[in-house]
């Protein structure tokens, strides 16, 4: 046909194809290695694509130069890892005209998947082409909405869709700021059980084993989920995760000397009552179709957890948060009290400033330009968390010690509520001041702004007793620890920080300059998010 003749192609493709995950693509056609075949007709290729993602490649393929192709599709390439070429390929070989970003909007009925619009064109872009993009609340806004954003400035890792303003912060950043990833820190997921209805105990079946079975004690871990997290504190809902490390039953039996059954009987005989919650439970509850006793997550036997290299790590104070949420908030937890793998945490150095400055205001800054957008929530996974740009203060001093007087403030619900004043200004306008302060500083002074506030701020604050960190959870967990202590250091830290508190507020010289800061563009723009 003429489509093919001399410049070969159609003049306009446009399409809905289907979305498939990766993982069922080899199961479309039984005993046919479909990836391979795909691999061989499709450049770039990546085993992780989903399907809809070589539709796009044929599709350029069959568009003529100059043509257009338009899809409306799942958008989930736009930010993932496994889009990286895809991307790359649209951005240097392809001008984009259009984008329309429908996530968090449901566009087809009883199908929950994130989708857009593009449209582009066969053609190489030249290096000023811009394109309209948008995001719309509305299905009612899609030409009402939007702006106009410079193809070039489009990264090579993940699509950010930012007006100039935000885009001159983000380039600030890389060029002032090092990737969290590069510090003294190493991050990594939850716990993984096979089956969390199995392993996950609540406080009195928890007490009745313990009870019977004193022995079994060590085996119980507090545990967090997502949401307990909150700014600032937690809520720990007096939930136990039941830790059998992989290995542990072999070590402990001197495996040598018995078979595989007999050891089960050894088990089955010293912990009776962990052997038979955990068989009721899995002759009840099936996972993943494996239930207790085949699932993939175990260690040696049924009653283990997988192998994990970390489980040293979770006894350590870690910075958690939440994958998958509509607001990513940070929390320091305590040692020994773990999470699950729909988590991450942080161990290592600087944990109270990374605190501080991950629920200061430049955090929901971070998140919407570094995070993948789901829905009307954020993919805070590892990947993206890694790579979120960090300024360490030369005097880390005021960054923690505020970082103390938040985590105690919030504490206790009582406090929290009596001092939602003090809570107020020190989170929202010093917090936030002083880290303005550190990552713009250079921005600040070239502006004209000059300003000395963490310095100032230093000089008004007094240490509090950090011991509260530690007696909180044991309150709640209900172990032995001294009342009074207690008592006594949530008293004094609360005539401390109260001083602080009006020494602050009535320091016109700090309050000026937390104005003169906040009146910054850039300023303006983080807080507008």
């Amino acid at each position: 046909p003429r489509a093919f003749n001399n410049n070969a192609g159609f003049d306009l493709i446009i399409g809905n194809p289907p979305y498939i995950r990766q993982e069922q693509i080899n199961h479309l056609i039984k005993d046919f290695d479909y990836k391979k075949l795909l691999s061989k007709l499709y450049n770039p290729f990546k085993s992780t694509y989903d399907l809809s993602i070589f539709f796009i490649l044929r599709s350029l393929q069959l568009t003529k130069i100059g043509g257009l192709h338009s899809f409306i599709i799942t958008n989930k390439w736009l930010r993932a890892n496994y889009g990286i070429p895809i991307r790359n390929l649209i951005k240097e070989k392809t001008k984009i005209l259009k984008i329309i970003d429908f996530s968090g909007l449901a566009i087809f009925k009883g199908i929950n998947i994130d989708t857009m619009i593009y449209i582009i064109q066969n053609i190489e872009p030249k290096q000023e082409n811009k394109f309209f993009y948008n995001h719309p609340n509305d299905l009612r806004l899609i030409k009402d909405d939007g702006r106009s954003i410079k193809q070039k400035n489009l990264s090579d890792s993940i699509w950010r869709f930012s007006d100039k303003l935000t885009h001159e912060i983000q380039a600030y950043l890389n060029e002032h700021a090092e990737k969290l990833k590069n510090l003294d820190v190493n991050i990594y997921f939850g716990i993984k059980t096979g089956l969390n209805k199995a392993f996950i105990i609540n406080d009195n079946e928890k007490r009745r084993i313990v009870r019977n079975n004193p022995k079994a004690s060590n085996f119980f871990k507090p545990l967090l989920r997502g949401r307990d997290i909150h700014r600032y504190n937690y809520v720990w809902k007096k939930i136990w995760i039941l830790v059998i490390p992989a290995g542990w039953t072999k070590e402990f039996y001197n495996s040598s000397k018995f078979d595989d059954n007999q050891i089960e009987n050894k088990f089955k005989d010293d912990f009776p009552y962990i052997y038979s919650y955990l068989l009721k439970q899995g002759k009840k509850i099936k996972g993943k179709r494996k239930g207790l006793f085949y699932r993939d997550d175990q260690g040696d036997f049924w009653w283990e957890l997988r192998p994990c290299d970390y489980y040293s790590e979770l006894e350590k104070i870690k910075l958690v948060w939440n994958r998958i949420t509509s607001k990513v908030d940070f929390q320091l937890i305590p040692k020994g009290v773990y999470i699950l793998d729909s988590m991450f945490f942080i161990v290592g150095k600087n944990l109270k400033f990374l605190n501080l400055l991950l629920e200061s205001s430049l955090n929901s800054f971070f998140i919407r330009n570094y995070c993948a957008l789901l829905g009307n929530g954020f993919y805070a996974a590892s990947q993206y968390i890694e790579k979120l740009p960090i300024i360490l203060p030369e005097n880390p001093r005021p960054f923690k010690i505020l970082a103390e007087y938040l985590l105690f403030l919030n504490s206790d619900p009582i406090i929290q509520k009596d001092y939602a004043e003090q809570i107020s200004f020190l989170d929202r306008k010093i917090a936030n001041s002083i880290i303005y302060e550190l990552y713009f500083n250079h921005k600040l002074k070239s502006d004209g702004i000059k300003s000395d506030l963490i310095a100032l701020i230093s000089n008004n604050l007094e240490i509090i007793n950090f011991k509260f960190f530690e007696l909180n959870i044991k309150d709640k967990m209900g172990l032995n620890y001294n009342v009074n202590d207690y008592k006594q250091i949530k008293s004094d830290n609360l005539s401390i920080i109260n001083s602080v508190f009006k020494s602050l507020i009535n320091d016109k010289k700090i309050i000026n300059q937390i104005q003169e800061i906040r009146s910054h563009p850039w300023i303006k723009k983080v807080e507008s998010f």
